[in-house]
């Protein structure tokens, strides 16, 4: 894979409380292509949690450049930047995040509202589809507090694809589900990465997770510790 989507330069995060500076990323440089599946590995406190919020535009850097396809964000003011996170990047939370007093299929739906108010017909008919995908159309019409964890997390996954995005970031995606529903939704990622084209980041302390991604990037300290290839029969 030769086709980088993603891109980071010198990344550096400082928080400042007062006259105390604590320096979170320290220099971070990284590339991602298209169709990778990369699992992002630290203990606590290492910065990966900061670093997912910036690649996902929901912190600005200290200093640093992040390039998503070609664009700078650093170049976007604030509009642009929703505007464009809502075209290019897709989300799973450990907590699936979705509403509840809606069905899975409203959840699906609303990332793509924004762009296509107009064309509801589309969007109902491309969420259906994911939900197919994901093996929950018989649950589409279902609240989200009638759904199971994992139903839920693939509901999840479903609504991180609605809009077609180049990158889905996951924060610990399977820690909420027991192991046999974490593997369900781990193979789920895989094949959606594998058949969409989509780089995903899972940020994870699971090993199994990362014997199965095609790259383990370990943070440490605020910095790259290794970006390898995974283990081979993953």
């Amino acid at each position: 894979m030769s086709d980088v989507v993603l891109r980071v330069m010198d990344l550096r995060k400082t928080y400042v409380d007062g006259d105390v500076e604590t320096p979170v990323l320290k220099g971070i440089d990284l590339e991602f292509h298209r169709g990778e599946f990369v699992a992002l590995m630290g203990p606590s406190g290492s910065g990966k949690s900061t670093l997912l919020s910036i690649l996902g535009t929901l912190l600005r850097p200290t200093s640093g450049e992040v390039e998503l396809v070609g664009n700078r964000l650093s170049t976007l003011d604030d509009a642009a930047v929703t505007t464009f996170r809502n075209q290019h990047i897709g989300f799973v939370f450990q907590f699936h995040h979705l509403l509840p007093d809606f069905t899975a299929l409203e959840n699906v739906m609303f990332p793509a509202l924004p762009g296509r108010p107009d064309d509801l017909r589309a969007t109902r008919a491309r969420a259906a589809e994911l939900l197919r995908r994901v093996g929950l159309s018989d649950r589409a019409d279902f609240r989200a507090t009638k759904l199971s964890g994992g139903q839920k997390q693939r509901v999840a996954i479903a609504r991180a694809l609605m809009n077609a995005p180049d990158v889905v970031l996951a924060d610990e995606p399977t820690g909420n589900l027991d192991h046999e529903t974490g593997e369900e939704v781990l193979g789920l990622m895989r094949e959606l990465c594998r058949e969409n084209g989509t780089m995903f980041l899972i940020s994870t302390h699971d090993e199994e997770i990362a014997a199965r991604s095609d790259r383990v990037v370990r943070i440490l300290d605020g910095r790259v510790k290794s970006s390898d290839l995974s283990s081979p029969g993953r």
